[in-house]
């Protein structure tokens, strides 16, 4: 079931975030970097790096209005939050293994409980 288009499409997404977090050579999210190195709300790189959240809330949004899963701005959200603290994990110690993993079968779960 969660293999269809395009409820799999957000799945897919977390296997290529797990890989990428498991990759010897992550740094974190250089949006999430540079938002902290930043700090200032109308700094330009700032504004870019909100930018780039939208744009992946709103890739999540999409895939789940298209899949007519439940509560699609929820979903998005919530899936939104699971990638950058999957990232901040990885970056900050954790084995990026393990917290792609982890992030992976909580994105599972929450799609699992947006039945289409």
């Amino acid at each position: 079931m969660l293999r269809r288009f395009p409820a799999g499409r957000l799945l897919a997404y977390f296997d290529e975030l797990a890989d990428l977090l498991a990759s010897d050579d992550f740094r974190g999210c250089p949006f999430t970097n540079a938002a902290i190195e930043v700090a200032n709300p109308r700094h330009p790189a700032f504004i870019v790096t909100q930018q780039h959240n939208d744009a992946v809330y709103g890739y999540f949004l999409g895939q789940a209005r298209a899949g007519k899963l439940r509560s699609p701005e929820s979903l998005a959200g919530q899936l939104t939050l699971l990638t950058l603290g999957a990232m901040i994990t990885a970056h900050t110690g954790r084995q990026g293994d393990v917290a792609g993993r982890d992030a992976r079968e909580a994105a599972l779960a929450l799609i699992a409980g947006a039945p289409e």
